[in-house]
Protein backbone atom coordinates (compact mmCIF):
# COMPACT_ATOMS: atom_id res chain seq x y z
CA UNK A 1 0.00 0.00 0.00
CA UNK A 2 1.25 3.65 -1.19
CA UNK A 3 2.32 6.56 1.59
CA UNK A 4 3.99 8.28 -0.67
CA UNK A 5 4.12 8.50 -4.70
CA UNK A 6 6.85 9.96 -6.63
CA UNK A 7 7.80 13.83 -6.04
CA UNK A 8 6.83 14.12 -9.76
CA UNK A 9 3.79 13.29 -8.68
CA UNK A 10 2.76 14.31 -5.26
CA UNK A 11 -0.67 14.02 -6.02
CA UNK A 12 -2.51 10.20 -5.28
CA UNK A 13 -5.32 9.77 -7.70
CA UNK A 14 -8.93 10.67 -6.31
CA UNK A 15 -11.35 8.30 -4.24
CA UNK A 16 -14.23 6.97 -7.05
CA UNK A 17 -17.07 6.18 -4.57
CA UNK A 18 -19.21 3.57 -5.69
CA UNK A 19 -22.34 4.50 -7.54
CA UNK A 20 -25.84 4.15 -5.43
CA UNK A 21 -28.95 4.52 -5.95
CA UNK A 22 -30.92 7.85 -4.76
CA UNK A 23 -33.50 6.14 -2.85
CA UNK A 24 -31.61 2.50 -1.76
CA UNK A 25 -28.58 3.42 0.56
CA UNK A 26 -27.71 1.74 3.61
CA UNK A 27 -26.51 3.53 6.89
CA UNK A 28 -23.10 2.42 6.20
CA UNK A 29 -22.54 4.20 2.82
CA UNK A 30 -22.16 6.86 4.44
CA UNK A 31 -19.03 8.88 4.05
CA UNK A 32 -17.09 9.00 7.27
CA UNK A 33 -13.72 11.30 7.94
CA UNK A 34 -10.81 9.13 7.21
CA UNK A 35 -9.20 10.22 10.65
CA UNK A 36 -11.70 10.86 13.24
CA UNK A 37 -14.55 8.58 11.55
CA UNK A 38 -17.46 10.66 12.04
CA UNK A 39 -20.09 11.17 9.96
CA UNK A 40 -19.79 14.82 8.39
CA UNK A 41 -22.50 16.51 5.93
CA UNK A 42 -19.24 18.36 4.36
CA UNK A 43 -16.70 15.67 3.59
CA UNK A 44 -13.87 17.19 1.37
CA UNK A 45 -10.72 15.02 -0.44
CA UNK A 46 -7.78 16.76 0.46
CA UNK A 47 -3.92 16.39 -0.45
CA UNK A 48 -2.05 17.91 1.75
CA UNK A 49 1.94 17.99 1.77
CA UNK A 50 4.66 17.58 3.68
CA UNK A 51 8.69 17.66 2.77
CA UNK A 52 11.33 15.20 3.63
CA UNK A 53 14.69 16.80 3.55
CA UNK A 54 17.92 15.21 3.75
CA UNK A 55 21.53 15.79 2.87
CA UNK A 56 21.25 16.01 -1.06
CA UNK A 57 18.01 14.68 -1.39
CA UNK A 58 14.50 16.11 -0.58
CA UNK A 59 11.46 14.09 -1.08
CA UNK A 60 7.44 15.54 -1.37
CA UNK A 61 5.34 13.15 0.60
CA UNK A 62 1.06 14.11 -0.10
CA UNK A 63 -0.86 13.07 3.31
CA UNK A 64 -4.73 12.87 1.88
CA UNK A 65 -7.73 11.36 3.04
CA UNK A 66 -11.42 12.18 3.18
CA UNK A 67 -11.63 15.17 6.24
CA UNK A 68 -14.33 16.69 8.09
CA UNK A 69 -13.67 20.30 8.85
CA UNK A 70 -11.95 19.75 12.27
CA UNK A 71 -9.56 17.08 10.58
CA UNK A 72 -8.88 18.97 7.59
CA UNK A 73 -7.27 22.14 10.06
CA UNK A 74 -5.63 19.57 12.28
CA UNK A 75 -3.97 17.56 9.81
CA UNK A 76 -2.89 20.33 7.55
CA UNK A 77 -1.14 22.01 10.22
CA UNK A 78 0.26 18.40 11.49
CA UNK A 79 2.07 18.48 7.72
CA UNK A 80 3.20 21.87 7.29
CA UNK A 81 4.31 21.93 11.43
CA UNK A 82 6.60 19.12 9.81
CA UNK A 83 7.64 20.35 6.73
CA UNK A 84 9.03 23.26 8.75
CA UNK A 85 11.26 20.59 10.98
CA UNK A 86 11.98 18.62 8.29
CA UNK A 87 11.80 19.90 4.15
CA UNK A 88 14.58 22.84 4.29
CA UNK A 89 17.76 20.31 5.19
CA UNK A 90 17.49 18.47 1.63
CA UNK A 91 19.51 21.09 -0.87
CA UNK A 92 19.19 22.51 -3.26
CA UNK A 93 15.30 21.70 -3.46
CA UNK A 94 14.22 21.19 -0.28
CA UNK A 95 13.76 24.98 0.62
CA UNK A 96 11.96 24.91 -2.48
CA UNK A 97 9.54 22.33 -2.12
CA UNK A 98 9.19 23.20 1.24
CA UNK A 99 7.66 27.03 0.81
CA UNK A 100 5.55 25.64 -2.06
CA UNK A 101 4.06 23.01 0.62
CA UNK A 102 3.69 25.89 3.25
CA UNK A 103 1.95 27.82 1.03
CA UNK A 104 -0.61 25.20 -0.64
CA UNK A 105 -1.35 23.52 3.37
CA UNK A 106 -1.93 27.11 5.07
CA UNK A 107 -4.50 27.88 2.03
CA UNK A 108 -6.74 24.43 2.57
CA UNK A 109 -4.80 21.98 0.37
CA UNK A 110 -5.38 20.76 -3.02
CA UNK A 111 -9.56 19.85 -3.27
CA UNK A 112 -9.52 17.78 -6.57
CA UNK A 113 -12.89 19.12 -7.57
CA UNK A 114 -14.33 16.28 -9.64
CA UNK A 115 -13.59 13.49 -7.14
CA UNK A 116 -15.38 16.22 -3.81
CA UNK A 117 -18.10 16.38 -6.62
CA UNK A 118 -18.62 12.80 -6.44
CA UNK A 119 -17.98 12.15 -2.72
CA UNK A 120 -20.49 15.14 -2.10
CA UNK A 121 -23.14 13.34 -4.07
CA UNK A 122 -22.64 9.98 -2.21
CA UNK A 123 -23.29 11.52 0.91
CA UNK A 124 -26.22 13.86 -0.22
CA UNK A 125 -27.86 10.44 -1.73
CA UNK A 126 -27.42 8.83 1.74
CA UNK A 127 -28.98 11.94 4.06
CA UNK A 128 -31.52 11.65 1.20
CA UNK A 129 -32.00 7.76 1.99
CA UNK A 130 -32.48 8.23 5.72
CA UNK A 131 -35.19 11.07 5.28
CA UNK A 132 -32.89 13.83 5.79
CA UNK A 133 -34.38 16.38 3.16
CA UNK A 134 -32.99 19.69 3.85
CA UNK A 135 -29.55 18.19 4.99
CA UNK A 136 -29.67 16.57 1.43
CA UNK A 137 -30.57 19.49 -0.30
CA UNK A 138 -27.78 21.81 1.67
CA UNK A 139 -24.57 19.02 0.62
CA UNK A 140 -25.95 18.45 -3.34
CA UNK A 141 -25.59 22.64 -3.02
CA UNK A 142 -21.96 22.06 -2.23
CA UNK A 143 -21.39 19.32 -5.03
CA UNK A 144 -22.74 21.59 -7.95
CA UNK A 145 -19.84 24.06 -6.97
CA UNK A 146 -17.27 21.07 -7.53
CA UNK A 147 -18.77 20.06 -10.66
CA UNK A 148 -16.48 19.54 -13.62
CA UNK A 149 -17.33 16.58 -15.23
CA UNK A 150 -20.61 16.44 -17.62
CA UNK A 151 -21.89 13.18 -15.91
CA UNK A 152 -21.26 14.22 -12.27
CA UNK A 153 -23.08 17.57 -13.61
CA UNK A 154 -25.75 15.92 -14.52
CA UNK A 155 -26.76 13.32 -11.58
CA UNK A 156 -25.85 16.57 -9.17
CA UNK A 157 -28.78 18.64 -11.65
CA UNK A 158 -30.81 15.76 -10.99
CA UNK A 159 -30.68 15.51 -7.36
CA UNK A 160 -31.14 19.31 -7.13
CA UNK A 161 -34.41 18.93 -9.26
CA UNK A 162 -36.07 15.97 -7.30
CA UNK A 163 -34.93 18.51 -4.05
CA UNK A 164 -35.97 21.40 -5.35
CA UNK A 165 -39.21 21.66 -2.52
CA UNK A 166 -36.99 22.01 0.25
CA UNK A 167 -35.21 25.48 1.31
CA UNK A 168 -31.55 26.04 0.26
CA UNK A 169 -29.70 26.58 3.34
CA UNK A 170 -26.32 26.69 4.52
CA UNK A 171 -24.63 24.44 6.73
CA UNK A 172 -22.59 25.00 9.59
CA UNK A 173 -18.93 25.05 8.75
CA UNK A 174 -19.50 24.54 5.17
CA UNK A 175 -16.68 27.08 4.26
CA UNK A 176 -14.85 28.60 2.93
CA UNK A 177 -12.00 26.20 3.55
CA UNK A 178 -9.44 28.51 2.84
CA UNK A 179 -7.34 29.37 5.62
CA UNK A 180 -8.21 26.96 8.48
CA UNK A 181 -5.39 27.13 11.29
CA UNK A 182 -3.43 29.98 8.74
CA UNK A 183 -2.15 31.59 11.71
CA UNK A 184 -0.24 28.47 13.14
CA UNK A 185 0.78 27.20 10.17
CA UNK A 186 2.90 30.47 9.22
CA UNK A 187 3.43 31.09 13.24
CA UNK A 188 6.67 30.00 13.23
CA UNK A 189 7.87 32.23 10.05
CA UNK A 190 6.68 34.86 12.29
CA UNK A 191 8.76 33.71 15.11
CA UNK A 192 11.54 33.80 12.70
CA UNK A 193 10.52 37.87 11.40
CA UNK A 194 10.48 38.55 15.04
CA UNK A 195 13.70 37.18 16.20
CA UNK A 196 15.17 39.09 13.81
CA UNK A 197 13.60 42.22 14.08
CA UNK A 198 14.55 41.89 17.78
CA UNK A 199 18.69 41.28 16.85
CA UNK A 200 18.33 44.26 14.65
CA UNK A 201 16.71 46.53 17.47
CA UNK A 202 19.30 45.34 19.80
CA UNK A 203 22.63 45.69 17.54
CA UNK A 204 21.25 49.57 16.14
CA UNK A 205 21.23 50.69 19.31
CA UNK A 206 18.36 51.41 20.32
CA UNK A 207 17.73 51.58 24.10
CA UNK A 208 14.45 49.87 25.43
CA UNK A 209 12.55 51.16 28.09
CA UNK A 210 12.25 48.81 30.99
CA UNK A 211 8.83 48.93 33.03
CA UNK A 212 9.32 48.33 37.02
CA UNK A 213 8.12 45.19 37.83
CA UNK A 214 4.49 45.31 39.37
CA UNK A 215 5.13 44.38 43.07
CA UNK A 216 4.37 40.17 44.09
CA UNK A 217 0.35 40.09 44.68
CA UNK A 218 -0.93 37.26 46.37
CA UNK A 219 -3.80 35.46 45.36
CA UNK A 220 -6.04 33.15 47.56
CA UNK A 221 -6.45 30.06 46.35
CA UNK A 222 -9.74 29.59 44.28
CA UNK A 223 -12.07 26.90 45.13
CA UNK A 224 -12.21 24.03 42.82
CA UNK A 225 -14.93 24.47 40.04
CA UNK A 226 -18.13 22.06 40.89
CA UNK A 227 -18.42 19.27 38.39
CA UNK A 228 -21.82 20.28 36.14
CA UNK A 229 -24.30 17.66 35.32
CA UNK A 230 -25.16 17.59 31.75
CA UNK A 231 -28.89 18.18 32.74
CA UNK A 232 -27.46 21.62 33.43
CA UNK A 233 -25.60 22.76 30.79
CA UNK A 234 -25.25 22.32 26.66
CA UNK A 235 -22.79 21.72 24.51
CA UNK A 236 -20.69 18.76 22.89
CA UNK A 237 -21.38 15.74 24.91
CA UNK A 238 -20.56 11.82 24.05
CA UNK A 239 -22.70 8.73 24.65
CA UNK A 240 -21.41 6.70 27.31
CA UNK A 241 -22.89 3.33 27.18
CA UNK A 242 -23.39 0.68 24.66
CA UNK A 243 -26.24 1.83 23.13
CA UNK A 244 -28.70 4.94 23.84
CA UNK A 245 -32.45 5.23 23.09
CA UNK A 246 -33.33 8.57 22.40
CA UNK A 247 -37.44 9.39 23.18
CA UNK A 248 -39.82 11.77 21.73
CA UNK A 249 -40.39 13.44 25.36
CA UNK A 250 -38.37 13.73 28.79
CA UNK A 251 -38.87 10.19 30.06
CA UNK A 252 -38.74 6.32 29.51
CA UNK A 253 -42.91 6.53 29.07
CA UNK A 254 -42.06 8.36 25.64
CA UNK A 255 -41.48 6.45 22.75
CA UNK A 256 -38.24 5.43 21.28
CA UNK A 257 -37.54 7.85 18.11
CA UNK A 258 -33.57 6.57 17.73
CA UNK A 259 -30.91 4.36 19.13
CA UNK A 260 -26.99 5.90 19.49
CA UNK A 261 -23.97 3.70 19.88
CA UNK A 262 -20.91 4.00 22.37
CA UNK A 263 -18.66 7.53 21.84
CA UNK A 264 -21.18 9.58 19.37
CA UNK A 265 -21.14 12.77 19.81
CA UNK A 266 -24.27 14.82 20.34
CA UNK A 267 -24.94 18.33 21.42
CA UNK A 268 -27.10 18.82 24.48
CA UNK A 269 -29.81 22.02 23.57
CA UNK A 270 -32.28 22.05 26.46
CA UNK A 271 -32.64 20.92 29.53
CA UNK A 272 -35.99 18.67 29.78
CA UNK A 273 -38.84 19.20 32.12
CA UNK A 274 -37.33 16.51 34.20
CA UNK A 275 -34.42 17.15 35.51
CA UNK A 276 -32.04 14.01 34.73
CA UNK A 277 -33.51 14.02 31.05
CA UNK A 278 -32.24 16.52 28.80
CA UNK A 279 -32.45 17.38 25.00
CA UNK A 280 -30.03 16.69 22.21
CA UNK A 281 -29.52 16.63 18.27
CA UNK A 282 -27.45 13.55 16.98
CA UNK A 283 -25.83 12.87 13.78
CA UNK A 284 -27.83 12.49 10.71
CA UNK A 285 -30.55 14.63 12.07
CA UNK A 286 -31.33 11.97 15.42
CA UNK A 287 -33.42 14.80 17.54
CA UNK A 288 -35.19 13.66 21.25
CA UNK A 289 -34.85 12.98 24.78
CA UNK A 290 -31.88 11.04 26.49
CA UNK A 291 -31.03 10.40 30.29
CA UNK A 292 -28.46 12.70 31.43
CA UNK A 293 -26.31 10.37 33.26
CA UNK A 294 -25.49 8.30 29.96
CA UNK A 295 -23.84 10.99 28.47
CA UNK A 296 -20.10 12.37 29.30
CA UNK A 297 -18.20 15.67 28.70
CA UNK A 298 -16.78 16.24 24.91
CA UNK A 299 -16.02 15.00 22.45
CA UNK A 300 -16.64 11.21 21.41
CA UNK A 301 -14.00 10.51 18.96
CA UNK A 302 -11.02 11.74 21.87
CA UNK A 303 -13.00 9.31 24.51
CA UNK A 304 -12.76 6.65 21.68
CA UNK A 305 -9.37 7.00 20.80
CA UNK A 306 -8.37 7.08 24.69
CA UNK A 307 -10.35 3.73 25.16
CA UNK A 308 -8.24 2.23 21.91
CA UNK A 309 -5.21 3.18 23.72
CA UNK A 310 -6.02 1.71 26.78
CA UNK A 311 -7.36 -1.83 24.75
CA UNK A 312 -4.05 -1.53 22.87
CA UNK A 313 -2.87 -5.19 24.34
CA UNK A 314 0.10 -7.28 23.79
CA UNK A 315 2.05 -6.44 20.42
CA UNK A 316 0.97 -8.40 17.37
CA UNK A 317 3.34 -10.98 15.71
CA UNK A 318 3.98 -11.63 12.09
CA UNK A 319 1.22 -14.43 10.47
CA UNK A 320 -1.06 -13.48 13.42
CA UNK A 321 -4.93 -14.10 12.22
CA UNK A 322 -7.02 -11.40 13.93
CA UNK A 323 -10.23 -12.82 12.41
CA UNK A 324 -9.72 -16.14 11.10
CA UNK A 325 -11.84 -17.73 8.14
CA UNK A 326 -14.89 -19.81 7.92
CA UNK A 327 -12.58 -22.99 6.90
CA UNK A 328 -11.95 -24.37 3.81
CA UNK A 329 -9.47 -25.88 1.50
CA UNK A 330 -7.68 -22.45 -0.12
CA UNK A 331 -4.41 -20.66 0.54
CA UNK A 332 -3.46 -16.67 0.96
CA UNK A 333 0.28 -15.66 0.77
CA UNK A 334 1.28 -12.16 1.70
CA UNK A 335 4.79 -10.89 0.78
CA UNK A 336 4.68 -7.63 2.31
CA UNK A 337 7.85 -5.79 0.94
CA UNK A 338 6.92 -1.91 2.57
CA UNK A 339 8.12 -0.68 5.91
CA UNK A 340 4.93 -0.84 7.34
CA UNK A 341 3.21 -2.96 9.19
CA UNK A 342 -0.39 -3.94 6.96
CA UNK A 343 -3.36 -5.71 8.30
CA UNK A 344 -4.99 -7.59 4.86
CA UNK A 345 -8.82 -8.39 4.81
CA UNK A 346 -10.82 -10.36 2.40
CA UNK A 347 -14.54 -8.75 2.30
CA UNK A 348 -17.55 -10.02 0.63
CA UNK A 349 -18.20 -8.72 -2.19
CA UNK A 350 -22.09 -8.43 -1.68
CA UNK A 351 -23.56 -5.09 -0.09
CA UNK A 352 -22.75 -5.64 3.61
CA UNK A 353 -18.99 -6.00 2.95
CA UNK A 354 -18.50 -8.46 5.87
CA UNK A 355 -15.13 -9.50 6.65
CA UNK A 356 -14.03 -12.91 6.25
CA UNK A 357 -10.21 -13.15 7.43
CA UNK A 358 -7.76 -10.50 9.06
CA UNK A 359 -3.97 -11.32 8.34
CA UNK A 360 -1.30 -9.14 10.19
CA UNK A 361 2.00 -8.99 8.56
CA UNK A 362 5.07 -7.46 9.99
CA UNK A 363 7.18 -4.73 7.49
CA UNK A 364 9.52 -6.91 4.99
CA UNK A 365 7.79 -9.89 5.92
CA UNK A 366 5.54 -12.88 4.60
CA UNK A 367 2.29 -14.79 6.06
CA UNK A 368 0.09 -16.80 5.32
CA UNK A 369 -3.28 -17.79 5.96
CA UNK A 370 -5.14 -20.81 5.56
CA UNK A 371 -8.57 -22.50 5.80
CA UNK A 372 -10.13 -19.85 3.56
CA UNK A 373 -13.49 -21.23 1.90
CA UNK A 374 -14.99 -20.95 -1.43
CA UNK A 375 -16.19 -17.69 -3.16
CA UNK A 376 -14.99 -13.72 -4.85
CA UNK A 377 -13.80 -11.57 -1.80
CA UNK A 378 -12.33 -7.89 -2.28
CA UNK A 379 -8.99 -7.41 -0.63
CA UNK A 380 -8.23 -4.17 1.68
CA UNK A 381 -5.07 -3.11 3.51
CA UNK A 382 -4.37 -0.75 6.41
CA UNK A 383 -1.35 0.32 7.20
CA UNK A 384 -0.20 2.28 10.20
CA UNK A 385 1.57 1.86 13.60
CA UNK A 386 0.76 1.10 17.02
CA UNK A 387 -2.03 -1.45 16.60
CA UNK A 388 -4.92 -1.48 19.04
CA UNK A 389 -6.15 -4.93 19.59
CA UNK A 390 -9.29 -3.70 21.26
CA UNK A 391 -10.55 -1.38 18.39
CA UNK A 392 -8.38 -3.35 15.80
CA UNK A 393 -7.25 -0.18 14.22
CA UNK A 394 -3.38 1.44 14.09
CA UNK A 395 -3.33 4.11 16.14
CA UNK A 396 -0.29 6.24 14.26
CA UNK A 397 -1.25 7.25 11.06
CA UNK A 398 -3.50 4.73 10.23
CA UNK A 399 -4.22 4.72 6.01
CA UNK A 400 -6.62 1.90 4.23
CA UNK A 401 -6.96 0.81 0.71
CA UNK A 402 -8.86 -1.67 -1.71
CA UNK A 403 -7.38 -3.29 -4.58
CA UNK A 404 -9.52 -2.31 -7.74
CA UNK A 405 -9.74 -6.46 -8.18
CA UNK A 406 -11.72 -8.92 -6.65
CA UNK A 407 -9.82 -12.19 -6.12
CA UNK A 408 -11.92 -15.60 -6.36
CA UNK A 409 -10.70 -19.11 -3.88
CA UNK A 410 -12.23 -21.63 -6.05
CA UNK A 411 -11.36 -25.64 -6.68
CA UNK A 412 -9.53 -26.77 -9.68
CA UNK A 413 -9.44 -30.05 -11.76
CA UNK A 414 -5.90 -30.90 -12.64
CA UNK A 415 -5.12 -34.56 -13.41
CA UNK A 416 -8.83 -35.93 -11.90
CA UNK A 417 -7.48 -34.19 -8.82
CA UNK A 418 -9.12 -31.39 -6.66
CA UNK A 419 -6.80 -28.49 -6.17
CA UNK A 420 -7.21 -26.22 -4.35
CA UNK A 421 -6.46 -22.03 -4.93
CA UNK A 422 -3.33 -20.61 -3.72
CA UNK A 423 -3.30 -16.90 -4.21
CA UNK A 424 0.16 -14.52 -3.56
CA UNK A 425 0.17 -11.05 -3.28
CA UNK A 426 3.12 -8.93 -2.86
CA UNK A 427 2.41 -5.45 -1.30
CA UNK A 428 4.94 -3.32 -3.23
CA UNK A 429 6.30 0.32 -1.53
CA UNK A 430 5.76 3.26 -3.94
CA UNK A 431 7.71 4.62 -6.84
CA UNK A 432 7.82 0.29 -7.88
CA UNK A 433 5.81 0.81 -11.26
CA UNK A 434 3.04 -0.91 -10.01
CA UNK A 435 -0.48 -0.15 -10.26
CA UNK A 436 -1.84 2.23 -6.59
CA UNK A 437 -4.44 0.50 -4.55
CA UNK A 438 -7.38 3.30 -4.27
CA UNK A 439 -7.95 5.01 -0.76
CA UNK A 440 -11.24 4.37 0.61
CA UNK A 441 -12.74 4.71 4.32
CA UNK A 442 -11.68 3.45 7.39
CA UNK A 443 -15.61 2.56 7.61
CA UNK A 444 -15.57 0.44 4.67
CA UNK A 445 -12.09 -1.46 6.08
CA UNK A 446 -13.73 -2.00 9.74
CA UNK A 447 -15.97 -4.84 10.67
Amino acid sequence: PPRAPPPNRPRPPPPRPPPTAPHTVPAADFFSCSECCRISAQPRYIVFEQVRGWMFKAVREPVYGIYCPICAERIGIRATMFTWMRGWWGLPLGPVYALAAIVRNSFGGYLPKDANARILLHQARAFLAHGDLDVARAVADQAQKFCVAPDTRRDVAGLLDSLSHRPSRRLKNSGPWLGRGLLVQISPALAILAVIVGLLHAFGGVAATVAAPHPPQTLAAADPAPLVPPATVRGSFHVSVSRLNVREGPGAKFPVVGALERFTTVEVSENGNVSDWVRITGPGGVSGYVAAEFLAAGEGWKAQRQWCVNAQGTPVANGTLLMRPAGGPHHLLINNTTSDDVVVKLKDTGPDGASRLALYVQAHEKAQADGIPDGTFHVLVATGSTYSRGCEIFLTDMRTVAYPDPRTFQMKQEGGKPIPSTISLTLRPPNSGYPIARAVPQSRFAN
